[in-house]
């Protein structure tokens, strides 16, 4: 069972909680598990839909509502997981579906999972920008030819 799936699951029991709590839930149902405080502390986060620093975690399934004035976390409502534009599928002009990323401080891009997945793209993998002759940015795997001198 995924991280994910136990912090739903133990939210569904604790209504809101702070981390520690939560961490203490999973270990108690969970005996034969070894619980990393840290690795469940940095999925609270990925879950979120607006913690500080949710950002960094755009292709994670967010469904969490973090409460900044506790340091407390529950399951979203509906209408506060409608509110993150960059998890919205929207139709695009030519009504091809489009998953929207975000870009981070630093310029890094994170391309969504399932487009990850589509195009056969792997941690490591080069990536080429090419702006087309109708100026329209592609997205594609680059290939590096190394010749020996």
């Amino acid at each position: 069972m995924t991280h994910a799936k136990k912090i739903r699951e133990a939210l569904k029991e604790l209504g809101e909680a702070r981390p520690k709590q939560i961490i203490e839930w999973i270990r108690q149902h969970y005996p034969d598990e070894q619980v990393n405080d840290q690795s469940y502390r940095g999925d609270l986060m990925a879950n979120s839909i607006n913690h500080p620093s949710e950002h960094h975690f755009a292709g994670a399934e967010k469904f969490l509502w973090f409460n900044k004035d506790n340091k407390t976390y529950r399951i979203a409502d509906p209408s506060e997981l409608n509110t993150i534009e960059e998890h919205k599928i929207s139709q695009s002009s030519t009504n091809e579906k489009t998953l929207l990323g975000k870009i981070g401080g630093s310029g890094q891009v994170i391309i969504p999972p399932k487009i990850r997945e589509k195009m056969g793209f792997n941690a490591g993998d080069l990536v080429a920008f090419v702006i087309n002759e109708q100026g329209v940015l592609e997205l594609r795997k680059a290939r590096m030819k190394v010749e020996i001198l």
